[in-house]
């Protein structure tokens, strides 16, 4: 019979886990998936400083009241790559969870587990011994737990009888510089409230942060959230069952997520979300602005999933083979082929009906900027060939770049330095809502670019930047005037009457010219009033 050299981990292996890159929260899920393995109800997870929430992180203590473990199972639960076999149904598949997800966050370990009519049982994990006896080693002397922590065990164990506590200290990294950060983290809509969203709404699941019930979010969980296809079975050719399918619609919703254009994919194995921090395709259908909100939420058995999709060691991606990715586009393109179309209808008619309503706005907001203020005058061109042409077609970014340097004002070097962009700045009109910022360069000929979209429960809301790189918006938006409240708003004022009036236009490229007329003339107006914007005491300079 051959022999073969066993080789048993080296301290180094556990060293080694401390660069997983967990984050705390991912590491908190990690355990708490044990729990639930255990049948826990109830999850409390803590975390504590030296004295208050203000103070670093020192200790992460996980309870639950699940039906606790035998010696042997303990030792199990803390040895790299354990035997343990889980069922189906488990949400644990490597057996490294504890290891990997403490190990990540604090270099000690400790285990407090009672099964019913059980003894208390105590193992702790230390990477600093496993250092000093050059090996993987496992203490059982509770010596090091206090009064306080096994009176609190002894509380939460009190009702069931049974349960764990994972406490985790020497704590080494975390993402967040004190409890009060981490803690919020945890609480956190994109956190477990998601991940756990399922168990949580079943009523049959509680999980507490310090305290703090949590409530499930996310997704189909959110009011708003509308349905583009009800659920239906995503089976192979070959037969082989993967679940099912469901697409859906949170743009409208309470979901928010993160921005309009979140779309994609979405994973939800044996009931818990491994969806990665950012929703997207994965290759299985382009990204398209028409399915801004629009998400496939994927419900699928872990036994079969973990077989065909190489689920990650963190349990937050996944790898899609081929022949899987083309199926599930077979699956759904239908469906969004059709919203897609749908969504451009719907919107081509809403523009349509707004004609009317935009011609009496547009003459409100181009007279504002004279109604309510004293304006005086603008200074007489005396260079008419400075004057832009009525119509021009639109300049290419070279041309732009090299009108603009011509064209620019000179700044003294002073006046410079004290020059600072403003913060985007956002405020409502009516049913529609403002959102202007400035971004240098993006307006290409043009002294301001716009997009909107609809809003929940009427109105739009607005996206417009300003080209700081544009002479008048450098002079009004960034320079003397960023300083008068009352000169910026009625500036404001102005530039909204010219986004209602491009859009006016029935003819795009029409706004499109006549915004490009209006940016030349502002241009133009920038230098041939630049001499006359300094003040006596300057110009004597």
């Amino acid at each position: 019979m051959k022999e073969y050299i066993k080789v048993p981990p080296k301290p180094k292996m556990g060293e080694s886990l401390c660069a997983l890159g967990y984050k705390a929260t991912t590491a908190a899920a990690d355990i708490a998936d044990n729990s639930i393995d255990a049948s826990a109800t109830e999850i409390v997870i803590e975390a504590s400083g030296a004295s208050n929430q203000n103070d670093p992180v020192n200790n992460i203590d996980i309870f639950d009241n699940g039906c606790g473990m035998n010696r042997e199972q303990l030792i199990n639960a803390l040895t790299l790559g354990s035997d343990t076999n889980k069922g189906p149904g488990a949400l644990g598949c490597f057996g490294m969870g504890l290891k990997t997800a403490g190990n990540s966050i604090g270099r000690r370990i400790t285990v407090m587990t009672k099964e019913i009519e059980g003894e208390v049982l105590t193992m702790t994990a230390d990477l600093d011994v496993n250092l000093k006896e050059d090996g993987y080693v496992l203490d059982d002397d509770p010596s090091h737990i206090t009064a306080e922590q096994r009176t609190k065990f002894d509380a939460y164990t009190s009702k069931t009888g049974c349960g764990t506590w994972v406490h985790i200290d020497k704590i080494h990294s975390t993402e967040y510089i004190n409890v009060k950060t981490l803690l919020s983290a945890l609480k956190s809509e994109r956190s477990l409230r998601l991940y756990f969203r399922k168990f949580l709404d079943s009523g049959k699941h509680t999980i507490r942060v310090n305290s703090c019930e949590l409530k499930p979010w996310g997704y189909d969980y959110c009011e708003g959230v509308k349905t583009i296809a009800e659920p239906f079975n995503f089976v192979l050719k070959d037969g082989t069952n993967l679940g099912t399918l469901k697409i859906i619609n949170t743009l409208d919703s309470e979901h928010k997520p993160g921005h309009a254009r979140s779309q994609g994919l979405v994973v939800v194995r044996n009931n818990r979300d491994i969806t990665t921090d950012k929703v997207h395709w994965h290759g299985v259908y382009t990204h398209n602005w028409e399915l801004s909100g629009v998400h496939v939420i994927w419900e699928v058995e872990a036994s079969v999933f973990d077989q065909y999709m190489q689920t990650t060691l963190m349990k937050n991606g996944w790898h899609l083979p081929q022949n899987i990715r083309d199926s599930l586009t077979a699956e759904i393109s239908s469906d969004l082929q059709s919203y897609i179309k749908n969504r451009q209808t719907k919107r081509a008619s809403e523009n349509s009906s707004d004609e009317s309503k935009l011609e009496d706005v547009t003459s409100t907001y181009n007279n504002n900027l004279n109604n309510n203020m004293n304006v005086t005058a603008p200074p007489e061109v005396v260079n008419e060939s400075a004057l832009p042409p009525k119509e021009r077609e639109k300049a290419t970014d070279d041309e732009k770049e090299a009108e603009d340097e011509s064209e620019r004002p000179e700044k003294d070097a002073e006046d410079e330095s004290e020059r600072k962009p403003r913060k985007p700045f956002r405020f409502p009109s009516g049913q529609d809502e403002w959102i202007i910022d400035i971004d240098p360069g993006c307006g290409h000929g043009r002294y301001y670019q716009y997009r909107s979209e609809r809003k929940r429960g009427g109105g739009r809301r607005f996206y417009v930047s300003i080209d700081s790189e544009h002479a008048w918006v450098e002079k009004a938006f960034c320079s003397e005037l960023a300083d008068n409240s009352f000169a910026i708003f009625a500036l404001y004022d102005n530039l909204i009457g010219d986004v209602y009036m491009e859009m006016s236009c029935k003819d795009p490229d029409e706004g499109d010219r006549m915004i490009r007329s209006k940016s030349e003339f502002l241009r133009t107006r920038a230098k041939v009033t630049a001499a006359h914007d300094k003040s006596p005491v300057q110009k004597a300079a």
